[in-house]
């Protein structure tokens, strides 16, 4: 079985904002972008990153451990 590299749910493309695209900002809190963050999506070609409790917060129930 072949796991997903982004078990993540990801806000609707028309609410990410260009800091989002650019990956300055957290995917799933605007505006905020310091801490640390890990990858969660990559949409044309646009790596979109979040926090690590964001990240952790939408992440596909399945794949929790």
């Amino acid at each position: 079985m072949n796991a997903h590299p982004y078990p993540y749910d990801l806000p609707p493309l028309q609410e990410i904002t260009p800091e989002q695209w650019s990956g300055t900002d957290c995917v799933y809190c605007p505006g905020i972008g310091d801490g640390a963050m890990r990858v969660v999506g990559r949409i044309r070609g646009n790596v979109l990153f979040a926090h690590r409790e964001c990240a952790d917060d939408h992440r596909w129930p399945e794949t929790k451990e």
